[in-house]
């Protein structure tokens, strides 16, 4: 994955591995959007 600017927004797909790391000089904030769930 690439570099995530500032107000951009990234997506992972349910079910996939992932790790997210801020690597800039400034703190990092995040506002998650988590649609359905576990249900089959």
């Amino acid at each position: 994955m690439g570099s995530i600017w500032p107000g951009g927004v990234f997506y992972f797909a349910y079910g996939t591995k992932h790790t997210v790391k801020n690597v800039g000089g400034l703190p990092a904030s995040y506002f998650v959007v988590a649609i359905g769930g576990d249900a089959k």
